[in-house]
């Protein structure tokens, strides 16, 4: 017989796990019955290991999280320090404004540090690293703005950049060395005070992205990975001295490398690479997405790939798949698309939106949100869980 919270369409059959039921009007949202879990369809869970994340979940944002970093111009660049388990928010560098951190989790508590240097109406904040002891922030100008503790932040031109050098969008910081890229020049610094300017292959320009691979069996110093445009990444294993281009199958400006899941992940515009020996070669991964919609970032949380589409025209705008051979939509409540993201890699991501202005594409405010289940299934309609 049938348990009496069960609708008399459901008959007397087994229901399995993942499968959508009808139960009684008197279930508002979850049920046990006969030792079985049901969750109603539509429902977001906040304990994911209540049931199996790999049967049927779909991880989203809360519509309206509960606390922002900020309003306008107020987050140009962010990153997740594991030092002080908080998101870092790094504003405009001409506005006077301060830095901001949230912790981690569920609460979320905003922090209000130094305010940052200005130096020029036009100035911008694009990376921000940590490492060496400093917090390290690419920016206009050829320009790197440092500090030791939020608070107190120094401004200096990477000596021996030219004038062409502008923009600071490649850094990175392993094995004691800071590397910084802008346009075609690329940097060293111990101290990101005295920098010396290294040879890079001919045709590699407009640095886009930078990252540090940790030592491995195969390169015990770690090896320094800077994404260009055309799809081009150079590639160092001795501390940034000398580079070498590697070929990646993409096309478009490498806007992200980062180490996720045990490999190492580039991002372009059209497509995805993947290294699993320390960016020596790349397989490229095809993501199902129209044109107008360009890939730009990617991260990797409680399981799941996040890569966020930079498309001010749509509202769903990241992606989520566990294993890049299912991709799903995901809407964030948010009225433009994301742009660059960090994680705790346990169950929160920040993201940056771009501004509303069609004329600039920079950060105007950050939102944190935890990844959370989402039960699938039609309306008024309970899922197994287990």
């Amino acid at each position: 017989m049938a348990d009496k919270l069960f609708s008399q369409t459901n008959g007397d059959r087994a229901i399995e796990i993942g499968e959508s039921v009808m139960l009684s009007p008197s279930v508002k949202s979850d049920a046990v019955i006969n030792g079985a879990r049901y969750l109603e369809a539509g429902s977001v869970e906040t304990d994911p290991s209540k049931f199996d994340l790999n049967i049927f979940i779909n991880p989203v944002f809360e519509p309206t999280p509960t606390n922002y970093l900020g309003g306008s111009y107020s987050c140009f660049a962010a990153m997740f320090s594991k030092t002080l388990n908080k998101f870092i928010c790094i504003p405009r560098t001409s506005q006077f404004q301060n830095v901001t951190t949230m912790e981690a989790g569920l609460d979320r508590k905003i922090e209000t540090r130094g305010i940052f240097p200005s130096t020029s109406a036009n100035e911008y904040a694009y990376r921000v690293i940590e490492g060496g002891g400093l917090w390290v922030v690419g920016a206009s100008e050829g320009k790197v703005i440092t500090s030791s503790d939020l608070d107190t932040w120094v401004a200096r031109k990477v000596t021996g950049f030219s004038a062409g050098a502008t923009n600071v969008e490649a850094l990175a910081y392993g094995n004691g060395v800071y590397v910084a890229g802008a346009s075609s020049q690329l940097a060293t610094s111990i101290d990101t005070i005295s920098w010396s300017i290294k040879s890079v292959p001919a045709g590699v320009a407009t640095f886009s992205s930078a990252v540090f691979s940790q030592p491995s069996a195969e390169n015990s110093q770690g090896v320094f990975l800077v994404g260009a445009r055309y799809g081009k990444i150079i590639r160092s294993t001795d501390n940034g001295d000398t580079w070498a281009e590697v070929v990646t199958g993409l096309a478009d400006y490498v806007t992200n490398i980062k180490p996720l899941n045990g490999s190492l992940y580039a991002v372009s515009s059209e497509a995805i690479a993947k290294s699993d020996d320390d960016g020596a070669t790349w397989i490229l991964i095809n993501i199902p997405v129209g044109a107008g919609t360009p890939l730009y970032d990617i991260e990797y949380v409680n399981g799941y790939f996040i890569i966020t589409m930079y498309s001010p025209t749509i509202r769903k705008n990241w992606m989520w798949s566990k294993d890049f051979s299912k991709w799903e939509l995901v809407y964030t409540g948010g009225n433009y698309a994301m742009k660059y993201m960090c994680t705790d890699g346990i169950s929160s991501i920040l993201a940056t939106q771009p501004s509303s202005s069609a004329n600039i594409i920079s950060f105007v405010g950050v939102a944190a949100g935890s990844l959370k289940p989402y039960v699938e299934g039609s309306a008024k309609q309970f899922v197994r869980v287990s």
